[in-house]
């Protein structure tokens, strides 16, 4: 009967690829070490590594490997333990290959994880020494503290990243050359333990994955003799070094003299652009990444004459999504091959693998493939029963190049790694991975999800149970069950549902709980959302009932448990307002406008409304400290003049971080950053300098040299001294120019000039009196861009009509496409007009001046018509030091709008946070 089942009886219609025997492949020995020595012997002038301008021989590399081995060897025994805390790639790599060559255990620790969690994983693993560098001698001094324990530390010292020579080569640190060049000899035996990658587990602690030579080298042999891959490849290296995928990105290229490719930052960190002419300039042949990276790369503008080098793009890690590849073998058929693969670290990477063909595209899912050679695969339901033919059961995959299982965790590998039903021999086992899966008629299988609590982000295994466990232990937390929604299609993220303590449930804040987890969990493990409930819904049988969980309300997901009703005739009057402007029937005294969709256009139509029942005019920037109905009608109860000769706006005023502070575009008002303060997040404090004259309070500059000098002044009531950081967008990153240059001849010191899509000033000595009918016509384009529509409007219409016509003819027809709102009154627009032409008027009579310090530019992907190309966007030729350019989707506009601000927020975030040089 087990051969008829085996061998597929039709009758029982259970074609399965499992078989009893599956003898290893010959001719792997020791592997990738082997391999590498013999690259190193053969190939020794040939390009290894290439980082940041950086080149690496294969003779560099093979020198400071074995003298990192030999100092280990000097220290160590083979099989030692070596956690690993660095962050330069060439370090990691070089120190992966230097105690891999000496039989001791690689450990990758990631330097930015919380002290807690790091401490977790070094308690588990007890590590025989540290390799680290100055730069993180304190956390492992910090970590050892924790542990109670004096792990040994191998310090690279100060310049850990083996200096520059210069010829642009690399030389050893002066630590390591004290250490022989030669390479040691070991007695390396293929079924050692080698490393322990650790990942997230589901008792709350992470667990680590016990790798073996002989498995790695058998799924680098594979790839290198499937894809025909050959000296003098290029392959991308885009994998964090704490997942096993690293040992792929190595040795692949590294065992047959090809090259490893590191971008110069994290590929979801780049814009799509720089990440598309990266892989195109270095003339990549493989990338290896996941289906996210693919994503952006399919969603750029492609064409025949891109990737000219480009062979194949291996993807694993998650579900692959059909309409990326459709859009990609539009243009590239299949001169480009696209690789479907699907694994498990327990297994030792990829068992499947999938080349995709257009007739993919036919039946709606990318299927993972078959079983690679030296692996089977089988479908079981849950009475390990075998399944039919297209009915989906668990998948179990046997491999004799599994791991050693869970390291120190016996029990875990045991439920996991299960006796094969079909053979006598108890050695034979098959790994439980826990998806659903199916067998086709074609011999492929189809992957439909996991059936447990372990899902992908961005391609990182998360264990939903460790997140639960985490905010079970936060002392207001009686419940909690975290889940992955995918309520936008090709948008996943986490959402935590939360069960307070009754008693204690209006103390709970998202602030505090955010604080917590960020102590105990890495930000990919972070809930996007917090749903606060009653009670958890339950099935029949006293299970929590995850498909009753409800929808979040993005805007909402935390307020609920703090609900507080208006007390006052004031607060009603508030609520009632904020009602209909925002569209909302239940509204607290505590909800925040801004956190409930709020944006420059109701803000505006909020303030009219405001002024229209109470009488008073607030200006538009007393909305950023007083977001809250409790807090407005406060502020409306004082009898006080509203109006502030500052220009200072505290957008986002808490937070530990060195203030950013961001000067207004031509508009004049701040309203425009509130979506990008609050993606940099409330650790980071965040100013708006607006432009004064908008409520008619004052006259507005008409010089940049004054609004800078007027700014500069304001700022400094904040943060007295530097280094300051400084920016703004459009218009603002003219005048954030002029501030530095201000700064600089004080002796201030300017740690970041940001400037968004903001262009070079062309020089004008021109001061005549601008055309009142082409700055209201320019007034109604800038309008119309801010919120997407266009206003129909004629210069030589408006050359017609009197100052109040003209106002009246722009302020009717934005009011008529819900631009501003009915309430608006001419005056108003009158103020607004008085700025924008203050600011044009400054603008075109501004001479800039070379500026000494570095400028980083952050520049829409898309150009607005009229706007010519040039990366700098003009500001090259004002700086000695030189332009840092990164791109975010979208054009001028959209790239301060969702979805588009939050990768603005990401990249001007990793700037804000960069160490001063």
């Amino acid at each position: 009967m087990l051969n008829e089942c085996f061998n597929g009886d039709s009758q029982m219609n259970r074609q399965v690829t499992l078989v009893r025997h599956s003898s290893p492949v010959n001719g792997l020995g020791t592997g990738i070490i082997e391999w590498l020595d013999q690259a190193c012997q053969r190939f020794p002038e040939q390009i290894a590594l290439e980082y940041k301008g950086c080149q690496v021989s294969y003779s560099n590399l093979d020198e400071m490997a074995n003298r990192l081995a030999n100092c280990l060897m000097a220290q160590l025994s083979k099989g030692s333990i070596v956690a690993v805390i660095l962050d330069d790639r060439i370090e990691i790599i070089v120190t992966l290959i230097g105690i891999l060559r000496t039989g001791c255990v690689f450990v990758p620790l990631d330097p930015d994880f919380p002290a807690s969690r790091l401490s977790q994983i070094v308690a588990d693993v007890e590590p025989d020494c540290f390799i680290t560098n100055s730069k993180y001698e304190d956390l492992v001094n910090k970590i050892n503290s924790a542990n109670n324990n004096n792990y040994k530390i191998i310090n690279l010292g100060e310049n850990s990243k083996y200096a520059f020579s210069n010829e642009g080569q690399i030389k050893s640190s002066k630590f390591l050359v004290d250490f022989s060049a030669e390479r040691p000899i070991v007695d390396l035996d293929p079924n050692d333990l080698c490393y322990i990658y650790y990942t997230s587990g589901s008792t709350g602690t992470p667990k680590g994955i016990a790798g073996k030579l002989k498995g790695i080298s058998h799924f680098i042999k594979w790839e290198i003799e499937t894809f025909n891959i050959d000296y003098g490849w290029r392959v991308s290296q885009f994998t964090q070094p704490t997942f096993d995928a690293l040992l792929r990105d190595v040795f692949v290229p590294l065992c047959v003299g090809g090259t490893i490719c590191i971008p110069p930052e994290k590929p979801l960190m780049m814009g799509t652009t720089e990440l598309v002419d990266w892989i195109d300039t270095q003339k990549i042949n493989l990338i290896h990444c996941v289906p996210t990276v693919f994503g952006a790369i399919a969603s750029s503008h492609l064409h025949q004459k891109k990737f000219q080098s480009l062979k194949y793009i291996l993807m694993a890690g998650e579900t692959l999504p059909i309409s990326d590849v459709n859009r990609w073998m539009e243009v590239y058929e299949s001169r480009i091959k696209l690789v479907n693969l699907y694994g498990a670290s327990e297994t030792t990477m990829v068992k499947f693998y999938h080349q995709i063909q257009k007739s993919d595209l036919e039946r709606g899912f990318i299927p993972i493939g078959k079983p690679m050679k030296g692996a089977r695969a089988v479908v079981l339901d849950e009475w390990g029963n075998v399944c039919p033919r297209g009915v989906f059961g668990e998948l179990y995959i046997r491999t004799p190049y599994q791991t050693l299982g869970y390291y120190k965790n016996p029990n875990l590998t045991k439920k996991v790694f299960v006796n094969n039903p079909f053979s006598e021999d108890p050695n034979d086992l098959l790994y439980k991975t826990g998806d659903l899966a199916r067998l086709l008629n074609d011999g492929t299988f189809q992957l439909r999800g996991r059936k447990d609590n372990q899902v992908k982000i961005r391609g990182i295994r998360v264990e939903l149970t460790e997140i639960e466990n985490q905010l079970r232990d936060h002392p207001l937390v009686r419940n909690a069950v975290v889940e992955v929604r995918e309520d936008i299609p090709g948008y996943k993220r986490l959402v935590a549902y939360l069960v307070a303590d009754p008693s204690q449930a209006q103390e709970l804040s998202l602030v505090d709980l955010r604080s917590f987890l960020k102590k105990k969990l890495p930000d990919y493990m972070m809930p996007s959302h917090f749903v606060m409930l009653e009670a958890l819904p339950l099935t029949p049988n006293g299970k929590v009932n995850r498909r009753a969980l409800p929808t979040p309300d993005i805007s909402r997901s935390h307020q609920e448990a703090s609900f507080v009703a208006p007390r006052n005739k004031a607060e009603e009057m508030l609520a009632a307002i904020w009602a209909e402007v925002l569209g909302r029937e239940r509204l607290g005294i505590h909800d925040n406008f801004f956190e409930l969709g709020g944006h420059s256009l109701l803000s505006i139509r909020l303030m009219a409304q405001i002024q229209k029942q109470f009488g008073k005019n607030l200006p538009l920037a007393t909305l950023f400290q007083n977001p809250t109905i409790e807090h407005l009608a406060s502020l409306l109860g004082e009898q006080t003049d509203f109006q502030t000769s500052s220009p200072l706006v505290a957008i986002q005023p808490s937070g530990a971080q060195p203030p950013f502070f961001c000067v207004h575009p031509i508009g004049g008002n701040v309203l425009c950053y509130a979506d990008l303060a609050r993606h940099l997040g409330i650790e980071q404090p965040f100013y708006g300098l607006q432009s004064p004259g908008l409520n008619g309070e004052r006259e507005p500059h008409t010089r940049i040299e004054d609004m800078a000098s007027h700014y500069i002044e304001a700022l400094q009531t904040i943060q007295p001294q530097g280094p300051y950081r400084i920016g703004g967008w459009s218009l603002g990153g003219i005048i954030a120019f002029e501030m530095a240059q201000q700064l600089h001849s004080c002796g201030h010191q300017v740690a970041l000039l940001a400037l968004i899509d903001s262009y070079a000033p062309i020089t004008s000595n021109k001061r005549e009196e601008m055309d009142e009918a082409m700055v209201v016509a320019t007034l109604a384009m800038d309008i119309g861009g801010l919120f997407g529509k266009e206003l129909s409007v004629c210069v030589d219409e408006l050359k017609q009509m009197e100052s109040n016509e003209q106002l009246n003819y722009i302020l009717e027809q934005a009011k008529t496409l819900n631009i501003l709102p009915p309430e608006v009154e001419v005056q108003q627009m009158r103020y607004y007009v008085q700025v924008f032409k203050a600011n044009l008027q400054a603008k075109s009579c501004y001479t800039p001046q070379p500026y000494r310090g570095k400028i980083t530019l952050l520049c829409a992907s898309e150009k607005l018509k009229k706007q010519t190309y040039d990366p700098s966007q003009g500001w090259s030729r004002l700086t000695e030091v030189g332009v840092e350019i990164r791109q975010i989707p979208g054009d001028h506009y959209t790239i301060l709008q969702e979805p588009h601000v939050q990768i603005l927020a990401d990249r001007l975030k990793n700037f804000l946070i960069a160490p001063l040089h």
